[in-house]
C-alpha cells in the first residue's frame, strides 16, 4: 500500500486534491479519494489497487463505511496544521491507518496527543475536538475511513442516509 501511494504521489500528483474542510480549502492538506459521494472512486483503483481492494472488501461490502462521508489518503505536507475543530455529527467514527509517518507528526483528540505508528490504526469519534500537525520534513499520509459509529442503529442509519441525502439534494438545487 505504501509503495502504491508513493508511486501515485510522485507519478500522478494531479490525482491529489486540496482538501476541502467545511467552507475552506487547505492547500497543505492533500486528498486522494477512494470513496466519496456514496460510491467507490473507480479512478483510484488503478492508482492504489491494494488500498482500493481492502476498502471495498472490508468496509464497503460489509456496510461498515458511512456512505454519507468518505475515505481518502490524507496527506499533510511538512509544516501543515489542521486547526482544532469538532465535526458536526456523532453518527460516525474516523479510522486512521498510518501509511507514511515522518517524525514530528501528531494528532490531538479531546486534549490527548498521540503520534501515528506506521501500519497501525487510530480510531476516534470526531465529534470531539481534534487537530493534527506535521512538523516533520516530508509528507505524512494516513488512510482515513469514515465508519458508522457502532452505537448507531440500523434504523438510525437508514433515516440519516435518507435525511442527509435529501438535504444535500435541496442545497444543490438552490
Amino acid at each position: 500500500m505504501k509503495d502504491e501511494l508513493r508511486s501515485a504521489w510522485h507519478g500522478r500528483r494531479e490525482a491529489f486534491f486540496d482538501y476541502e474542510h467545511y467552507l475552506t480549502t487547505q492547500k497543505d492538506w492533500q486528498a486522494l479519494h477512494l470513496y466519496r459521494g456514496g460510491r467507490l472512486v473507480e479512478e483510484s483503483a488503478a492508482l492504489v489497487p491494494a488500498a482500493y481492494r481492502a476498502l471495498k472488501d472490508t468496509a464497503v461490502e460489509t456496510g461498515v463505511i458511512c456512505p454519507l462521508l468518505e475515505c481518502h489518503f490524507s496527506t499533510l505536507l511538512p509544516g501543515a496544521v489542521i486547526a482544532p475543530h469538532c465535526d458536526l455529527w456523532n453518527f460516525s467514527i474516523n479510522l486512521h491507518l498510518a501509511v507514511d509517518i515522518p517524525d514530528g507528526c501528531s494528532i490531538t483528540v479531546a486534549g490527548e496527543t498521540r503520534s501515528w505508528e506506521e501500519g497501525t490504526c487510530l480510531l476516534f469519534d470526531y465529534s470531539f475536538e481534534h487537530a493534527a500537525r506535521n512538523e516533520g520534513d516530508r509528507p505524512r499520509t494516513c488512510l482515513l475511513v469514515d465508519l458508522w459509529h457502532p452505537e448507531t442503529t440500523i434504523p438510525e442509519r437508514h433515516a440519516l442516509v435518507a435525511l442527509i441525502t435529501e438535504i444535500r439534494r435541496l442545497m444543490e438545487s438552490g
